[in-house]
C-alpha cells in the first residue's frame, strides 16, 4: 500500500542520514511558512507499534480528507511516527463559504 513514487528508501548510511535531517526538517519548516502567512496550525505528532502504523495512517489519511481542511501527513513507518497537520486558515474559510 505505499506509494512508491512518493516513497525514500533509505538502504545506506548516508540516506538514512538525509531522512532523519528531513524529517526534522519538515515540521520546522512549515512552522515557518505558517508563521510567515499569518497561520495556525493544529497537529498530532503520534508513535505507535509497528503492526498499527498501517492503521494509523490510512485513519489519519482518511480524517484528513474528510476534513476539507488543507493538510500535511508526514508518515516514518521506521519508527514508527505519524504527523498530521491541520491548516486552520483554510477552517476561516470553510466557515466563511458555511461549509462547517
Amino acid at each position: 500500500g505505499a506509494l512508491v513514487d512518493a516513497s525514500i528508501l533509505a538502504d545506506t548510511p548516508s540516506t538514512r542520514e538525509k531522512i532523519f535531517e528531513f524529517r526534522h526538517r519538515l515540521p520546522q519548516r512549515i512552522n515557518e511558512f505558517l508563521r510567515s502567512t499569518g497561520q495556525l496550525k493544529a497537529a498530532t505528532d503520534i508513535a505507535v507499534p509497528h503492526a498499527a502504523f498501517r492503521q494509523m495512517y490510512d485513519f489519519y489519511r482518511e480524517t484528513a480528507q474528510n476534513s476539507k481542511l488543507a493538510y500535511v501527513i508526514l508518515a516514518i513507518s521506521a519508527s514508527p511516527i505519524c504527523i498530521l497537520i491541520f491548516f486552520l486558515k483554510t477552517i476561516k474559510k470553510l466557515f466563511a463559504r458555511g461549509n462547517v
